[in-house]
């Protein structure tokens, strides 16, 4: 169930406006894997694919990938203080430890520590080679695993202590259902019952469908817009319907 967003747009089956479908070889030019098929909501949600490498991302590191592959590169200039800010205004010490999912170059992650939060607190999930290499100078401290967010009912950087919050930068309106219910069943199968997952869409609606959230027991809450951000977005919280806590 998803409190406070706005209705799912209607599936047409449609090829028009998602430019996978339309011009295949397009998936060729990206410098990471997408899923095959028409992306929810067309080619808005197809745009997120290409943010999920680099809306987070220091315009040195931006300016390296695109110098190593410049036709295959999306160049975005980010600016994701305002978003970093939305995304951990509820969160402080006392709802850590905290895993971050897709932390690219450390903005939120940074902000987290702004909130009180110690890096040694901070476990970053981070599969892209060039933006883990930046994680451990920027922040030694942190646990770093190299691992996919489908596995993190595995996970166990706090040696069994269980998560306070989960902090999401994945693109998962472009994922699969079965991909983001695998995502959050691993997260709240480390989180404490009390404990959320904090996720921002540049979408019009939550990025996770209502059957996954009914089947795992969860509601999403709208928290609030950040205008500020380019492109505007929307953060997300969470958590644990009241009725499942117990089952937790």
């Amino acid at each position: 169930m998803t409190v406070g967003h706005l209705p799912a747009q209607q599936a047409t089956g449609s090829r028009q406006g998602n430019p996978v479908d339309v011009f295949p070889s397009a998936r060729t030019l990206l410098p990471f894997k997408i899923p095959a098929g028409r992306p929810p909501g067309g080619l808005n949600e197809y745009s997120l694919a290409v943010m999920r490498s680099y809306t987070m991302s220091d315009p040195t590191t931006l300016f390296r990938a695109w110098m190593s592959h410049p036709f295959r590169t999306a160049l975005l200039v980010s600016s994701g203080r305002a978003l970093a800010a939305a995304m951990t205004r509820e969160i402080s010490s006392s709802q850590s430890p905290v895993v971050e999912l897709g932390p690219g170059t450390g903005v939120f992650t940074r902000q987290l520590i702004v909130r009180g939060v110690p890096q040694e607190r901070i476990a970053l999930i981070e599969s892209a080679t060039a933006f883990s290499h930046m994680l451990r100078r920027r922040f030694p401290a942190a646990p770093l695993l190299d691992i996919d967010a489908t596995e993190l009912r595995r996970c166990d950087p706090f040696n069994g202590e269980k998560i306070g919050t989960v902090v999401s930068s994945l693109p998962l309106l472009t994922m699969p259902a079965w991909r983001v219910f695998a995502i959050l069943y691993g997260a709240f199968h480390i989180l404490r019952p009390e404990g959320a997952v904090y996720q921002f869409t540049y979408g019009w609606r939550c990025p996770v469908p209502d059957s996954v959230l009914d089947r795992l027991g969860l509601e999403a809450t709208f928290t609030e817009w950040v205008f500020a951000n380019a492109p505007p977005a929307r953060v997300y919280r969470i958590a644990r319907r009241s009725d499942a806590i117990g089952r937790a």
